[in-house]
């Protein structure tokens, strides 16, 4: 699963509190004004990872921008805070979709929480061939560190990402 430095949309008019949280997890926030023209949010949304909207006032943009998000295939969460979820959001259906309702005592924990399950959503199934040379190599390393054989190549990725960026 990949968390660290996962790029989050985020829709919020007063994101203040929350855009915080999001970038002391070490999350990059890749719209820092919500106040762009409908295209530009919609490229945004395509170039993250995850949406997140807050959802405690209700508002057509945001009916429009969580659906338009879920056709992307993007996993969304929705935070409202505690029984001021819309009611539109209670009936949005969809396996990448969660509504979460916090308090001001448990948002860091409800977004960590969230954030966690919406990656799994995230994850995607990457198979390939390896030559046999390649693949004793794999086994023999992923063994000596004690992690699987898809571990040790997610690190060795997030190694290069880290050294090339």
């Amino acid at each position: 699963m990949y968390i660290g430095g996962m790029k989050i949309f985020l829709y919020n008019k007063n994101a203040g509190q929350i855009g915080k949280i999001l970038e002391d997890e070490g999350y990059e926030i890749i719209n820092k004004n919500s106040d762009l023209g409908y295209k530009t949010l919609l490229d945004k949304i395509s170039q993250s990872e995850l949406c997140l909207f807050e959802c405690t006032k209700e508002s057509f943009s945001l009916g429009f921008l969580i659906e338009k998000a879920l056709e992307m295939e993007k996993p969304v969460i929705a935070l409202g805070a505690k029984n001021h979820l819309p009611q539109f959001i209670k009936s949005v259906e969809s396996e990448k979709f969660q509504a979460v309702e916090y308090t001001k005592n448990n948002l860091v924990k409800i977004i960590k929480t969230a954030i966690s399950a919406a990656a799994l959503l995230s994850d995607k199934r990457f198979n390939f061939f390896v030559s046999a040379n390649m693949l004793a190599y794999i086994n023999k390393m992923s063994k000596k560190l004690g992690e699987t054989k898809s571990t040790f190549i997610r690190n060795l990725i997030e190694e290069h990402r880290r050294n090339n960026s």
